[in-house]
């Protein structure tokens, strides 16, 4: 191979390489600029009171209408009600609480007292109330519950049964 030939070849291998260097900078700049909106918190910050950002899920914005409660909080004697979709089962608290704050919204964890709550008859019904007790964790601006006791309240206000 005469020394033109390699000269060539080592331009265009070069050329080659800063094209590919260029264009995988610019895609990785593009998607970074792209793929977050301006002034958005991606450690979950999204709380009660702020507008919802392009990159926002509607499921995040829409638990914004529930009172938000941070990891290793313990509820007792929570009265509200459960819906069931597929597999998840969420709590909603009645009304305001004791303090004032808004209504819960917490994803029941799966264990015992949920599987006891799910072979209940009346599970699936919103106009059964239920008293709760456990413990609150988050994960993406969610709150979640591991439930440590579930009452079913009877229509008359007083406690029918117990899981736990």
């Amino acid at each position: 191979m005469s020394r033109r030939k390699r000269i060539m070849m080592t331009r265009q291998m070069h050329l080659g390489v800063w094209l590919a260097m260029s264009l995988s900078l610019l895609l990785v700049g593009a998607s970074l600029t792209l793929g977050q909106a301006p002034g958005r918190n991606t450690f979950g910050a999204n709380r009660r009171g702020r507008e919802a950002t392009r990159g926002e899920s509607a499921a995040a914005a829409s638990s914004r209408n529930f009172r938000h409660l941070r990891e290793g909080e313990h509820l007792n004697d929570v009265l509200g009600y459960f819906v069931v979709h597929g597999d998840q089962v969420t709590f909603y608290s009645e009304g305001e609480r004791e303090d004032g704050s808004d209504k819960l919204k917490l994803i029941a964890l799966p264990n015992l007292n949920l599987e006891r709550f799910r072979n209940d008859s009346s599970a699936a019904n919103r106009d059964v109330r239920w008293l709760i007790s456990g413990t609150v964790t988050e994960y993406q601006d969610h709150n979640y519950i591991l439930l440590g006791r579930v009452l079913k309240k009877a229509s008359g206000g007083s406690s029918d049964s117990d899981a736990r």
